[in-house]
């Protein structure tokens, strides 16, 4: 069957980490770490894969697995991304299996005693055509697949066995990285891959050996003191817990597409600090699907916009004053029209010096205002009374919350008075609704804002939903 590779590789997958994790990694961010722990790239090692790795230039070159295991750090320096991986299908008279070490905690035990295998063979009457083991968890780049290919002419018997079992003891004895159990296990492992090789063959009396090695499930117990007093010392369920687990939780992009929907693409500024010279969407605007471009022409109310101070604007007028800044949005059919539009706008810039330490502000005389100053007392003579004075400087970055969901907002337009509903990923609804009936410039009662629910927020999305939200309004309008 041409399938046994596939197969073999499908009960590898289904060893790596837990159902939630395999839903969500790839095979290629797998060869990317290509951690000596994976069980996935011995195999695809043995089997003879191909990597494919493109570069920025857009030079494309297909590595073997093996070679590419050897020239990861060069080859993944951040200039190569990988293309594709080739499985090349399974061939008459190959078996084919992945092997590990049942570990449970792995991050803890990859260095010491870790250890897995992949083992290719293909037998012609009995021969041994070609065969290729590898293993990961020994060698200088973390990966052993030297052996095998020596053996190719040899008979399938126990004598094969012998001068396997021979040729790992030389290995182990020579290497500083092979402990007496990886050399244990390295001999297990191809035991183990010699008489389901016999299975097939119809020359194995006895299953015993050859049990499936599938990991036992994880199982915890949470034991507490009960109490009888309401909640108090009572485990309790989050009142989202099982939605959010089985994933039937409806966040803001799981809403099903509603008739007519269009979408929004931003285009924003590539400049720290510039002038806007000219703005040109006619590249933009031929793409098919393409509705319009709107910018601070558009609004109908006020273009300006802020948490405390409406000192920021909705679209930029004249000057951008950071990379990021809202200049105008392109509205189409569907989202990757918009966004690839959005690429398209070219926007001329008259370049000027940026402003970033506090050093350059107080040169350029650039401040907040209104200004705000708390005195009390004489500052000044309150240094000079002190018996000791203490000081230094402390500087900090900016920080910024991390959370899975983007900011995403959903505009529908419910009248003709400027009347709207949108469903905003915001922890502060009223300042959304508004900033949005500032925008439009009608009364708040127009604009009803609401929230599914968060993928996270932790005070992020308290004010800057308000600069997607607005935009949308606008656009919808």
């Amino acid at each position: 069957s041409e399938t046994k590779l596939f197969k073999a590789l499908v009960e590898s997958i289904e060893t790596v980490e837990g159902v939630h994790t395999r839903n969500t990694a790839t095979i290629g961010g797998h060869i990317a770490l290509a951690s000596i722990t994976s069980d996935i790239i011995p195999l695809l090692t043995a089997s003879g894969c191909d990597v494919t790795i493109i570069e920025i230039s857009g030079q494309a070159e297909i590595i073997p697995m093996d070679k590419y295991l050897i020239r990861k750090n060069t080859l993944l320096n951040g200039n190569g991304l990988i293309l594709s991986l080739f499985i090349p299908v399974s061939v008459k008279g190959q078996c084919c299996s992945g092997y590990w070490s049942d570990v449970p905690h792995r991050q803890h035990a990859a260095a010491s005693n870790y250890l897995n295998a992949g083992m290719v063979a293909t037998l012609k009457d009995d021969v041994i055509h070609d065969m290729r083991l590898c293993f990961g968890g020994i060698g200088s780049n973390g990966y052993l697949n030297t052996i095998g290919q020596n053996l190719v002419g040899s008979a399938w018997n126990d004598n094969l066995l012998k001068r396997v079992f021979t040729e790992l003891d030389q290995l182990a004895a020579a290497s500083k990285t092979i402990t007496d159990y990886k050399a244990s296990m390295m001999k297990s492992f191809f035991f183990k891959f010699y008489h389901q090789v016999m299975l097939k063959k119809n020359k194995l009396f006895s299953t015993d050996v050859i049990k499936s090695t599938k990991k036992r499930a994880i199982r915890g117990k949470q034991c507490w003191q009960e109490y009888t007093q309401g909640n108090v010392g009572n485990s309790v369920v989050h009142v989202s817990a099982k939605e959010q687990v089985t994933g039937d939780a409806q966040y803001l992009d799981d809403i099903p597409p509603r008739r007519d929907e269009l979408f929004i693409g931003l285009v924003k500024s590539t400049c720290a600090h510039a002038n806007i010279r000219s703005i040109d969407v006619n590249a933009a605007m031929s793409i098919e699907g393409v509705v319009r471009f709107v910018d601070y022409r558009d609004v109908p109310g006020s273009n300006l916009t802020g948490c405390l101070v409406h000192d920021e604007e909705i679209f930029a007028v004249n000057k951008v004053t950071c990379v990021g800044q809202i200049i105008g949005a392109i509205v189409a059919e569907d989202r990757h029209t918009a966004r690839k539009a959005a690429g398209l706008v070219k926007v001329v810039y008259e370049q000027l010096e940026p402003i970033i330490t506090f050093e350059e502000a107080f040169e350029n005389n650039s401040f907040y205002h209104p200004h705000h100053e708390l005195n009390h007392g004489d500052v000044h003579a309150g240094f000079s009374d002190s018996d000791d004075v203490i000081s230094d400087e402390m500087r900090m970055g900016g920080q910024e919350h991390f959370y899975m969901e983007t900011h995403c907002c959903l505009v529908t337009p419910i009248g003709r008075n400027g009347e709207m509903s949108i469903i905003s990923s915001t922890q502060n609804t009223s300042l959304v609704q508004r900033t949005v009936a500032s925008a439009i410039g009608v009364s708040a009662n127009n604009v009803v804002c609401k929230v599914t629910r968060l993928g996270g927020g932790f005070g992020g999305k308290e004010f800057r939903p308000i600069m997607v939200a607005t935009v949308c309004a606008v656009a919808s309008h």
